[in-house]
């Protein structure tokens, strides 16, 4: 065997193997000429878990992929054959893995032989007890008596689902009555607020002092729950965490189990046994059956008096909107009914400085509508005197037509002053538009002139690109036809090729196969 054969038979063993170290020149060197230190490296590697490596060596004989060139790969015969090799790899690995199961379940003949005598004893002790029971049965009432308590049964199952519906809907409707009670409070507090004409910071203030306590209401109460169902839903994801128990996970727990049964039997036969005077643990006992019964007792308080606490909550809430629906104010508490008083004060206050306000001005009034009634009485009888005034010198009305005609001279200058303003903002406008239409005028006109002198190139580019182009539209069609042509005779000549291809590894196949064949009938019959 030559040096590279030898080398890549080791290497290869060691990588099936799970060798952990790359497999580099200098290593490969050291393997060939049988180094002392890289020889002791892997000798130490294989000694640590010979096990391990012993059933490594053995499946890899049936699990190591077989290297098939590429081209082999095309053929349907082969494709077949290597399907069918690795659905029997993944028989035997299946297999193979019970097999390693069954092996580690399995038990010693001494094991084996003490779980039957603990099971002979058990079911000794199970006719017993059956015996025992079928004479206790053999009233002839006991069907009866039977049929009675199985329909006790689901009639206690069934009772127990309605009175749990029945808390349910309690729950809800509590829930629905309260939020009724606050919805109606908000509503009685948004109108009084607005029949009081409550101020802006005065409404925030209130929503913050209520925010308050429902702060403190969600920190008490809903923490507390909120804390337990946290805790709860901890250990369901720590039990869920924990790896899927496996039936024959089961099974050793269930012989553990009656195992430490079957222990306990024996220890409570053997206190039974035994005299109660000379045992030294009863007095720690009755000590400690005491402290438990003590604590027990005082956990059944606890929930007495937390029950108590809720039972006193829900009607103090009850005797709170019962206040609500009769007073139509929220009960108040000693400190809101101060910032309640507060606020009243101070609107107290206000109303004072208003009201006085209210009747300066009302005396401002009085002398105002005092003065303009005699301004009036004046006035009226200035008007008597100048027409007495104008019939006596014969012009009556006179007055009255300076009056009009003084209206109609204003009424006439504002006329005057609309036109002027109106003629002079058109003005500005025309002029506007006209100066606009000049400085467009002036910018658009040099790209005018270019604009038409590209519309002249591009229509001579034009007429060059449609030649272009329809020659490139019969070039392109003579060459679509030859690359046909060509492609049509390289498919027929790439076929023929894959045939004798194909032929060609199939029949070395063959050969290959007759060799293996012929080797194996002359190694049997040397044997």
């Amino acid at each position: 065997e030559t040096q590279d054969a030898t080398n890549s038979r080791i290497c290869g063993f060691l990588t099936v193997l799970g060798f952990p170290y790359e497999f580099t020149p200098q290593l490969k060197r050291d393997i060939v000429h049988g180094e002392k230190r890289a020889i002791q490296n892997i000798l130490l590697w294989i000694l640590q878990r010979p096990q391990d490596l012993k059933r490594i060596a053995y499946t890899s004989k049936f699990l190591v992929a077989l290297a098939i060139p590429d081209e082999l790969q095309m053929d349907e015969e082969i494709r077949d054959a290597m399907q069918v090799y690795k659905d029997l790899q993944a028989e035997f690995t299946a297999v193979h893995q019970n097999v390693e199961l069954l092996r580690s379940e399995s038990m010693s003949p001494e094991q084996l032989k003490k779980e039957i005598t603990q099971l002979e004893s058990e079911k000794e002790q199970l006719i017993t007890k059956i015996n025992m029971f079928k004479d206790k049965n053999t009233d002839a009432d006991f069907q009866e008596l039977l049929e009675a308590t199985s329909m006790l049964r689901k009639e206690q199952e069934t009772e127990a689902k309605y009175a749990e519906k029945m808390g349910e809907q309690r729950n809800h409707l509590d829930y629905c009555e309260q939020q009724q009670i606050n919805t109606r409070q908000r509503l009685m507090d948004a109108k009084r607020n607005t029949s009081m004409d409550v101020t802006a910071e005065q409404m925030l203030q209130a929503l913050r002092n209520e925010t308050k306590k429902n702060r403190e209401l969600c920190y008490e109460v809903l923490g507390r729950e909120l804390q337990d169902k946290h805790e709860r839903s901890q250990k369901i994801e720590m039990i869920l965490s924990e790896p899927i128990t496996t039936q024959s996970d089961i099974d050793k727990l269930a012989n553990e189990v009656r195992r430490l049964q079957r222990e306990c039997q024996a220890l409570e036969d053997k206190i039974s046994s035994a005299n109660p005077a000379d045992d030294n643990l009863a007095i720690y006992k009755t000590q400690a059956a005491a402290a438990s019964k003590r604590k027990e007792n005082k956990i059944e308080e606890m929930q007495t008096l937390e029950k108590e606490k809720y039972a006193l909550e829900k009607l103090m809430a009850d005797k709170e909107a019962e206040y609500v629906k009769t007073k139509g104010t929220k009960y108040m508490k000693r400190d809101d009914f101060k910032q309640y008083a507060a606020s009243l004060r101070g609107k107290n206050q206000k109303y004072k400085k208003m009201k006085k306000q209210l009747e300066d001005v009302r005396s401002e009034l009085a002398v105002l509508n005092r003065t303009e009634q005699i301004l009036k009485g004046k006035a009226e009888m200035t008007e008597e005197l100048i027409k007495k005034l104008e019939e006596s010198k014969g012009i009556s009305g006179y007055t009255k037509i300076e009056s009009e005609m003084e209206n109609v001279a204003r009424d006439r200058q504002n006329i005057d002053k609309l036109k002027d303003a109106s003629l002079q903002e058109l003005t500005k406008v025309v002029q506007n538009i006209e100066a606009q239409l000049k400085e467009k005028k002036n910018k658009l006109a040099p790209q005018i002139k270019q604009l038409r002198s590209y519309r002249k190139k591009y229509e001579e580019k034009e007429g060059d690109y449609l030649k272009a182009k329809k020659a490139y539209e019969n070039t392109l069609m003579s060459f679509e036809s030859d690359k046909n042509k060509l492609e049509e005779d390289t498919d027929k000549l790439w076929k023929e090729y894959k045939e004798e291809e194909s032929k060609y590894h199939s029949m070395n196949i063959q050969n290959r196969i007759y060799d293996a064949l012929k080797k194996s009938v002359q190694s049997e019959t040397q044997f």
